[in-house]
């Protein structure tokens, strides 16, 4: 079983390095550039946690499309065509979102590199 984990977590790091490396479309970014993009307002800031956690503090100017509500799809392609700055709480949602919607009609996606945790570890602020 030990080994299962192992292998487990090591094909997960394969999968999360092939988005930075596919020469695609998806970036996994780190807080400052994150930060940067968020600024520019040129993209279309999406949050991915539930309502409840989205209303207790969020990046600025983001849409909050809970990656759990049977809607997901339906609400990611009100953006179709778009260039995407997503986050989570540390990550994983992001990462199980890229799967969701690969094949929908982006520009490019940026992923929050370990999510909110570390825009809060960097004492950014969250608005509510």
């Amino acid at each position: 079983m030990k080994y299962l984990t192992i292998i487990f977590v090591l094909l997960l790091g394969f999968q999360i390095t092939g988005y930075t490396q596919n020469g695609g479309n998806i970036k996994i970014i780190g807080v400052e550039e994150f930060k940067s993009k968020v600024n520019s307002g040129n993209f279309v800031n999406i949050d991915l946690r539930t309502k409840r956690e989205y209303d207790e503090g969020h990046i600025k100017n983001s849409i909050n499309i809970d990656f759990y509500d049977k809607g997901f799809l339906i609400n990611i392609q009100n953006y179709s065509g778009k260039s995407y700055l997503m986050y989570s709480r540390d990550q994983n949602i992001s990462d199980l979102a890229i799967k969701k919607i690969e094949g929908l009609n982006h520009k490019e996606i940026f992923i929050l590199e370990n999510g909110l945790v570390s825009w809060k570890r960097e004492g950014l602020e969250l608005v509510k």
